[in-house]
């Protein structure tokens, strides 16, 4: 588009970003240097758990999606998500329950926190403030404390970080202390890169918002953090641009939802296709994924990004901010605030106000 020029995002960005999600996006490298500088001071539990339940809904819930994907080949014990108001009956006192939710207020994460208080299991409570802050400081829980002032899903590298670097400090993963200070200054780096709207082509971002003008977007991704990253970008579509987006991982896609692929034109002729991709894939998922793009592309438009980095954080930082950035760029391209969230907020005064109880 020829009139999306820099000047024209300046005005966007004043007339429909009053809460600034662009620029937070950007100094995202400044959340996981506050999150490091903050984390010194928790007195985290001395505890070897069996099992780790992760409770959290929303942008709080996929934090730790992606930190049980970059743990999965070292900790030695099970990881659970729990995104539900009841949580699954293997908790018991033996149990690490980590009770995520950003505003302290979420109320699935709450009951769920009351359900793991009542098994006896060992609690660990993340937040900026709230109810969940009260319930841990009456029933003596471990709390640990990230900054405000985001919206919950802008808020993905304090959440990811404050989990990550909980697990460190309980001495279940490596010391990943040195590897995010690396990520913070190679996402300043990228920011300072892609703050630049001049050339679309040198801002990968901004040109491929501007591919998915009119289209739906299906986001797939692949093994490790790859398919819980295709479920973030959708979401960011969904919350930020206000539209809905498709997302699927490979294999399982390959086993089903391919199919629905073919024969009505009429399902994927408005749609846009990305595969999230990494240089490192294993032998196999590469097959299956390059024969898969092969296939798709005589159906819709398909663009296949890889990421930047030296290391699986540095990639996985690489994906958030590029996902966050599309999805902020398509939102001033359809003149939509990209921090409103009326349905969520209506939602949740109508459960407010209902007789139904947890």
């Amino acid at each position: 588009m020829e009139d999306i020029t820099p000047e024209k995002i300046i005005v966007l960005k004043q007339k429909i970003d009053p809460e600034g999600m662009l620029d937070i996006a950007y100094n995202s490298n400044s959340q996981i240097e506050e999150i490091l500088r903050i984390s010194d001071i928790w007195e985290l539990p001395d505890f070897s758990p069996k099992n780790i339940l992760i409770c959290g809904l929303g942008g709080s819930a996929i934090g730790g999606d992606l930190v049980r994907a970059i743990m999965e080949k070292e900790i030695k014990v099970p990881v659970i998500m729990c995104r539900d108001y009841n949580i699954p009956g293997f908790v018991d006192k033996d149990t690490l329950c980590l009770c995520i939710s950003y505003s302290g207020n979420t109320e699935e994460t709450l009951s769920a926190y009351r359900h793991c208080k009542e098994r006896g299991a060992m609690i660990i409570a993340v937040s900026t403030d709230g109810k969940i802050r009260e319930m841990a400081s009456q029933d003596n829980v471990c709390f640990c404390q990230v900054p405000a002032g985001y919206q919950p899903r802008a808020a993905l590298a304090l959440s990811f970080c404050a989990q990550l670097l909980i697990f460190m400090k309980m001495k279940l993963v490596k010391d990943y202390r040195r590897d995010l200070q690396k990520s913070a200054a190679f996402l300043e780096k990228l920011s300072n890169k892609w703050s630049d709207w001049k050339t679309p082509g040198d801002n990968p971002p901004l040109s491929l918002a501007m591919n998915l003008i009119g289209k739906i977007p299906a986001i797939f991704g692949s093994t490790g953090f790859l398919g819980t990253m295709a479920y973030r970008w959708k979401c960011q579509f969904n919350e930020n641009t206000k539209m809905l987006a498709l997302y699927g991982v490979i294999p399982e896609m390959d086993h089903n939802e391919i199919v629905g692929w073919h024969n009505r034109e009429e399902f994927y002729k408005d749609k846009y296709i990305v595969f999230l991709r990494d240089q490192k894939e294993s032998p196999r998922i590469k097959a299956r994924v390059d024969f898969t793009v092969e296939l798709l592309s005589k159906i819709a438009p398909v663009q296949e990004v890889y990421p930047e980095g030296e290391n699986d954080l540095e990639k996985l930082f690489y994906f958030v901010l590029y996902g966050d950035l599309v999805s902020i760029y398509l939102a001033y391209f359809y003149d939509k605030d990209p921090s409103e969230i009326d349905s969520i907020h209506w939602l949740k005064k109508k459960l407010a106000e209902s007789n139904v109880l947890i």
